[in-house]
């Protein structure tokens, strides 16, 4: 953060010393001098000393601390420092491009009094927040990509101080708003922004913007050209001068000392510019280059008659002429004054008739354009046009197919829904089989126990059985052995008394013979 201060010199103007920049930075670097040149020197000029101060925190001295800290805090100030000087005050506006509608005041300072030095820039924007993206964006920022260490040096001021001995100030409250000197209107920072140039005159940045010209506007009227700074380089004259195209020796015309044509005589350098009317001189052919000529009141072009072998200029044949020669010369001026007015006046009536040429063709073109503006606005109309119907037909389209999506969706949920319900009973109905088979493996689990118990009893029932069976074969046996015994006994008692009985094998069912036929019928 720096605080600018600036000390107006009021004979500084007349110190030679200050055709060069001077600055001088204290041991601490906290401040810093540099002398600054404000105005035209022809006009209003004013010229002083700069005084930057930084603020620094002291030296606290941790191990962690290795330089200053500089406490920059946000404002609205900032200073653009070393601008070269062939960026000129357009060219600096056009850099700032977007910003320049919340730059409030622009203040241009050259660092000395050259006129090829580099110059500093004071802004002041409307918010710190315009400030701040001002200074991020273009702070170490190349003016051209050819040059690119020739950067953008941006500081945050806290404040702006001038002191000027003598000066008159408002009283407080009141001030005084200044014009624009191009558009009259007054420059008031609340309502457009302000430029002070080099020159300290103040414009409006659009106003200065729409300035092609590279001068200050006030400074191009103010000015006048004048002579005395050119000057003989042998005897000092300051009027009728003559330059060499070839080397550029100033020397006086043949009405002064005639050293322009000395010059020639020794360097043989044959062509002479004459300062004031800017005709070139044909030492060798004792005539003007080119016969045409820019006008002094109009600045238009007009055309010189041919010289005669002893015409007007500083390459006139020498003094042998003598007095004769020099009424011719004031002769030929007059009537060449007359023709060249005459000439003016033809110029002046083919001009004003161009001019109204150019203007019926620039009518004419104009209205041709708001006809061509017309046409390419009704047909962007019809074509806009055209898109919105195509737009709103594919929006109705658009439309349509969202409503059948949303058919298809309702569909889609109401089948899920049943399909849902459905899903459930099924999972209800796998439950229950699944736990109605459960019940089925147990209870065919107990009927199998239970099976295998019955038929372990019914084998055992068979088994009893079967022994009974067996035990009731044989009695029967025995009961029908013995009753066809006693039958046979009783038929046979007498032949069988002293027999014996003897036991058959199981399963044989016995036969008892019946005497001697019974036997005969076994044989036969």
């Amino acid at each position: 953060m720096f605080s600018i201060s600036m000390e107006v010199s009021e004979d500084a103007s007349r110190d030679g010393n200050l055709d060069r920049a001077a600055v001088e930075t204290q041991p601490d670097g906290s401040s810093s001098k540099i002398e600054f040149s404000l105005g035209n020197p022809r006009v209003e000029h004013v010229t002083g000393v700069i005084h930057l101060y930084r603020q620094v925190e002291a030296y606290d001295g941790t191990e962690g601390a290795s330089e200053e800290v500089v406490v920059a805090g946000r404002c609205c100030r900032l200073c653009v420092l070393a601008v070269p000087a062939d960026v000129g005050v357009k060219d600096f506006c056009t850099f700032c491009g977007a910003y320049l509608q919340y730059i409030k005041e622009m203040i241009f300072l050259r660092k000395g009094t050259g006129r090829n030095t580099a110059y500093m820039v004071y802004l002041r924007f409307d918010t710190e927040d315009s400030a701040e993206s001002f200074f991020s964006e273009y702070n170490r920022k190349p003016y051209s990509l050819l040059e690119k260490e020739v950067v953008w040096k941006l500081v945050y001021v806290r404040e702006l101080e001038f002191h000027t001995e003598g000066a008159a100030h408002p009283r407080a409250g009141e001030t005084e708003l200044p014009t624009c000197p191009v558009c009259l209107e007054r420059l008031d920072q609340h309502i457009s922004g302000v430029v002070t140039t080099v020159c300290n005159h103040q414009f409006h940045n659009e106003c200065l913007m729409k300035w092609g010209d590279v001068t200050c506007p006030v400074c191009r009227y103010c000015m006048q050209r004048t002579s005395g700074t050119t000057r003989c380089s042998i005897c000092g004259a300051d009027e009728d001068l003559w330059i060499c195209l070839i080397c550029g020796k100033v020397g006086c015309g043949r009405y002064k000392s005639g050293h322009a044509i000395d010059h020639w005589k020794q360097s043989q350098h044959c062509y002479a510019l004459c300062v004031e009317s800017q005709r070139v001189w044909d030492y060798v052919r004792d005539g003007y280059v080119h016969r045409l000529i820019r006008s002094k009141t109009g600045g238009k072009l007009i055309e010189v008659p041919t010289p005669g072998a002893e015409g007007e200029g500083s390459g006139g044949t020498g003094s042998s002429a003598g007095c004769t020669k020099g009424n011719e010369a004031k002769y030929d001026e007059e009537g060449d004054a007359m023709v060249a007015s005459k000439l003016d006046a033809i110029a002046f009536e083919y001009n004003h008739l161009l001019t109204a040429q150019l203007e019926s063709q620039r009518q004419y073109f104009e209205d041709l354009l708001c006809k061509m503006e017309a046409e390419a606005e009704r047909r962007c109309q019809s074509a806009s046009e055209a898109a919105v119907r195509s737009s709103s037909r594919s929006v109705e389209e658009s439309k349509g197919q969202a409503k059948d999506a949303m058919k298809q969706c309702k569909m889609a949920q109401k089948k899920m829904a049943e399909m849902s319900s459905e899903l459930s009973k099924l999972k209800e109905e796998k439950e229950f089989l699944r736990n109605l088979n459960e019940t089925l493996l147990m209870n065919q689990k107990e009927w199998r126990d239970k099976s295998r118990n019955l038929e372990e009893q019914l084998q055992q029932v068979k088994q009893e059985k079967d022994a009974v069976i067996k035990d009731l074969e044989d009695q029967a046996r025995d009961l029908i052995m013995f009753i066809e015994s006693q039958k046979v006994i009783s038929e046979n008692g007498e032949d069988l008394q002293g027999g014996s009985l003897l036991a058959l094998p199981e399963g044989q069912r016995p036969v008892i013979s019946r005497g001697r036929r019974g036997a005969r019928r076994q044989r036969s």
